[in-house]
This record gives C-alpha cells, structure tokens and sequence, in this order.
C-alpha cells in the first residue's frame, strides 16, 4: 500500500512537472507572439510616419516654385550681376505667409553682396508668401530658400 502511495505522489510530481512545463512554454510562446506582433505594429506605425512625411514634403514641394515666382515679381536685378548667380536664403514665417520681420538672411552668399540684398530685399517685398496652411505649414515657418534669377 504505501508503495502504491508513493507511486501515485511520484506520478503526481511528474504530471505537475509536466504541467508547469507546459505552461512555462505557452508563456514564452505567448511573449514571443506578443513581441513579434509588437515589432509588426511598430514596422506599420514606421511605415505609415513615413509616408506621411513623403507625402507632407511632396505637398510642400508645390509651394516652392510658387514662392520662387513671386519673389522674382518683387526682384530687381544689380547692375553688373551675372546670369549664374544663387545665393540660399534663411526665412521665418508666421501663418499665413508674413515674413518676420528682420529674419531674413543670407546663408550661402553667391559672392555678389548686392544680389545677396536683392534677394533679401525681394522677400521682404513679397511678403506675405504664398504658404499652405494646415500640418505642411510647418515646413515652411522656418526654411532655406535657393534664389536663381
């Protein structure tokens, strides 16, 4: 009898050896599928912020042609200048497109400081900007601009 008894607690301990196995097992099992969904959703989420910002740069892309023409509207070229010239500009804007005040700078002279001015006065003139509004506005609060005549 008390061989048959230790038998069954010997069996017992081994079913629940068993048992916790199991269980320990569909844990990890269930950590991994968790992980694994985790790191999907996080590659979709990266994805999806990609093309959001693709397409933000793409809609801000149209505007600068646009800002590009009516600067031109508003420049007037230095005597003695040459064709080839471009100086980058650095501009400030609230919503809207007003330009602020005293923020507009040269940031890569073309080597011709009265073009340089042309430019930065030609902004200032233009002012307000031609902008989009909304999330895109936000590329444009504060960018660089390449002037070419």
């Amino acid at each position: 009898m008390a061989e048959i008894e230790e038998r069954r607690l010997v069996e017992e301990l081994a079913q629940e050896s068993i048992e916790q196995e199991a269980r320990r097992l569909a844990e990890e099992d269930a950590q991994r599928r968790l992980a694994a969904e985790e790191a999907q959703r996080t590659r979709e989420d990266d994805m999806l912020s990609s093309l959001a910002s693709e397409q933000l740069a793409r809609e801000a892309d149209r505007y600068v042609p646009v800002i590009r023409d009516k600067v031109r509207q508003f420049w007037v070229r230095p005597p003695a200048t040459g064709r080839d010239l471009a100086t980058v500009v650095s501009v400030r804007l609230i919503p809207g497109g007003d330009v602020v005040p005293n923020s507009v700078r040269v940031v890569q002279s073309s080597g011709n400081t009265a073009f340089d001015q042309s430019v930065v006065a030609a902004i200032n003139q233009a002012s307000p900007l031609p902008v989009p509004s909304g999330p895109v506005f936000e590329r444009f609060r504060e960018f660089n601009f390449t002037f070419r005549p």
